[in-house]
């Protein structure tokens, strides 16, 4: 099992989700999986999410996801990440206390 704590989400109304407040987040495990990012929106049956790179998380395509999920502060850790840097996760769950004052979620997903 891999552990993947969600560091960024949000809610926004957008003119597509009928005045319903609609969901974005960003997570991100640290134990050295190929594809450590997950980007997820939506409700129920219209969620959706992607499990990418550090590099391919950087591409300016998934920059809005980033902005709407609160998420643009995990941006230099990603990048850090993509360049072959070791983050961890005290270091992302520390910089997570410091800007929420409590715990992220966290889901275990089956390698």
């Amino acid at each position: 099992m891999a552990r993947y704590y969600t560091l960024a989400k949000a809610q926004e109304i957008t003119p597509y989700s009928s005045g319903y407040p609609w969901p974005y987040s960003v997570s991100v495990c640290f134990e050295g999986m190929p594809l450590p990012i997950v980007v997820a929106e939506g409700v129920s049956h219209g969620t959706s999410s992607i499990s990418l790179s550090a590099a391919d998380a950087l591409k300016a395509q998934w920059h809005a996801h980033f902005a709407h999920a609160n998420g643009a502060w995990l941006l230099p850790m990603i990048s850090r990440m993509a360049s072959g840097e070791t983050v961890t996760a005290d270091e992302a769950l520390t910089a997570y206390r410091a800007l929420h004052g409590r715990e992220p979620d966290s889901y275990d997903f089956p390698i």
